[in-house]
């Protein structure tokens, strides 16, 4: 199996990225939708937000949004196209915002998600913790008649101690 590359997406990779949003979104679609506020928030933010895209197969299988605020990289949009899931695109995408964020001095990488879509397992997997949970405004549905959002960390200076301790591990063994 191949390990996707990730690189910062550029114009060449609009068309591509927006394929892949959209099929990624299809089944979060199913569970919830945006309110206007939702859509005004995210809107006031895009000029901030940098792209990375996950290239496998000579093609744009996933990508995700982010930027710095003060010592945290925020996350969000992280979409992988449906038939590349599985396979390693989600954590490459992960890894390259750590990477980012540690070499900008970052303390945590932070995301937002809904728990009604599942995602929150998916992110403890990758070794975030859920920091608050509430019921949001920012999201409706019809299959829920209230959704939570939920604020999950990756510290990253944990991280690195743990990385720091497994290279010391394993010179010295």
């Amino acid at each position: 199996m191949n390990t996707p590359t990730v690189r910062e997406g550029g114009p060449e990779d609009e068309q591509e990225v927006a394929e892949v949003d959209r099929l990624a979104t299809d089944s979060l679609r199913e569970v919830y939708r945006p309110t206007d506020l939702a859509i005004r928030l995210r809107a006031a933010i895009v000029p901030k937000l940098r792209r990375l895209v996950a290239v496998l197969e000579g093609r744009v299988v996933g990508s995700v949004q982010f930027h710095i605020s003060e010592d945290h990289l925020f996350f969000l949009g992280l979409g992988v196209h449906p038939r590349f899931r599985r396979r390693g695109v989600a954590r490459a995408l992960i890894g390259q915002l750590e990477t980012i964020g540690r070499n900008r001095g970052c303390t945590a990488v932070i995301l937002h998600t809904v728990r009604e879509t599942g995602n929150v397992d998916v992110f403890q997997r990758l070794g975030f913790l859920v920091e608050s949970e509430e019921l949001t405004t920012l999201f409706e549905s019809d299959r829920f008649s209230a959704l939570s959002e939920v604020v999950m960390r990756k510290d990253l200076a944990r991280e690195n101690q743990r990385a720091i301790r497994e290279e010391v591990d394993r010179k010295t063994s």
